[in-house]
């Protein structure tokens, strides 16, 4: 039997970090009914990457807090973008990711990706197919990407874990100046492993880590 004392320290750091990554960071709760209007509230502020989160009511009474990050990078949309959508560049800036592979364009703003996240022995891996949605603000020029889990696109590895529910988005929207503000925002309704009060803190900066490289990335090329 698996417990959280038959982990090691970096051990249980790795399997936090790599499973509730870039495209899967996932809080999850105990039913809070009075919930109707969830706002952002703030987490923390960390290398220019501000943190907020908010509660969102599952259809099974169960609350999940979905996550958001934010940050202002020097380059335009299009240059943000192009970041995005390249499969060569996402293993730099995705922490904890091992495999990561486009799989289909429905259209030229509907795309497919695969994502494994290398999780360590006596755990599996765990993988995740994600579905973007590309919009294109013309008043601003920006963009608007959802972003959906598609757990049954393709048929499960042997020996890796799917994770079963994933929903998100990416907003960037240009500041004049060549800057563009850049948040993005994951849930998901997948039961938690671990106790919050462990998870909370690898999570947070995990993401800030992960947002950093992206915006260093981006502002490179």
């Amino acid at each position: 039997m698996i417990t959280i004392e038959n982990i090691n320290k970096k051990s249980m750091k790795t399997v936090i970090i790599s499973a509730l990554a870039l495209t899967t960071i996932f809080y999850n709760s105990f039913s809070q009914d009075n919930i109707s209007e969830p706002q952002y509230i703030l987490l923390k502020k960390d290398k220019n990457i501000t943190l907020w989160y908010r509660w969102i009511l599952l259809s099974d009474k169960r609350t999940t807090r979905e996550l958001k990050a934010e940050f202002i990078v020097s380059a335009i949309p299009d240059q943000v973008l192009s970041v995005l959508r390249n499969d060569k560049l996402a293993l730099q800036w995705m922490q904890g990711v091992k495999e990561f592979n486009h799989l289909n364009k429905a259209s030229e703003n509907c795309w497919f990706t695969y994502l494994q996240y290398e999780i360590p022995w006596p755990l599996s891996n765990q993988d995740c197919i994600i579905r973007y949605n590309l919009q294109i603000n013309g008043k601003d020029k920006g963009y608007y990407i959802s972003l959906t889990g598609e757990p049954g696109y393709i048929p499960a590895k042997q020996g890796v874990t799917r994770i079963p529910h994933l929903r998100g988005n990416w907003k960037i929207v240009p500041l004049g100046s060549k800057q563009s503000k850049v948040a993005y925002t994951i849930y998901s309704a997948q039961k938690p492993t671990f106790p919050r009060w462990i998870t909370d803190p690898l999570i947070q900066n995990n993401l800030i880590k992960t947002m950093q490289a992206f915006k260093e990335i981006t502002e490179k090329k």
